[in-house]
């Protein structure tokens, strides 16, 4: 599971496929600021929202200020080297192919609509709320998604402020319960 869009919306792709999209996306973007500017430029007056990103409730869209980098060299440095530039089918990166049974499955994860998903408020969970981290981690614990760690692990998890060990957690989460809906 990774942390980051793995497309546009569809009237920003620019190509017929994904797998096309991948290959000429450095062509098209070449910087991670123009990657943004020239999504903007082509609805100025609105940040389309991709069909994942409105059933799940995400914070914004894949070229949003707070993501767009993410977007960008996620695209850039993991999944097109992943998809175009491999030698043997070592993935299937979920929904955009077919899950291959025979290797390893790629999906894109969002911690925060995960928390959403599990019905409990996107309150805040980073930078000194460990109330909060602990309430969202017991609550995993209670539902039997995760495992008790043990005592060190769970209190590195709470104190960190930055809540990215939390997000980990409901990313790892949120990659298992997709591998469940493949048929």
């Amino acid at each position: 599971g990774m942390d980051f869009p793995f497309s546009l919306p569809e009237p920003l792709i620019g190509a017929p496929t994904w797998e096309e999209f991948l290959r000429t996306f450095l062509t098209r973007f070449s910087q991670p600021d123009s990657f943004r500017a020239d999504c903007l430029r082509s609805f100025p007056d609105e940040q389309l929202l991709r069909l994942t990103d409105v059933e799940n409730n995400t914070p914004e869209a894949a070229y949003g200020v707070r993501v767009n980098r993410q977007t960008y060299f996620g695209i850039r440095d993991l999944l097109r080297p992943l998809v175009i530039g491999r030698a043997t089918k070592a993935i299937s990166v979920l929904p955009f192919q077919q899950p291959d049974p025979n290797c390893n499955w790629v999906v894109e994860v969002c911690p925060a609509s995960t928390i959403k998903w599990e019905c409990m408020s996107l309150c805040a969970f980073k930078n000194g709320h460990r109330r909060m981290r602990q309430t969202l981690l017991e609550h995993l614990y209670q539902s039997g998604q995760v495992v008790r760690a043990s005592a060190e692990v769970t209190e590195s998890i709470l104190n960190d402020d930055g809540g990215h060990a939390l997000d980990s957690v409901f990313a790892a989460c949120a990659a298992f319960r997709a591998t469940q809906w493949v048929e």
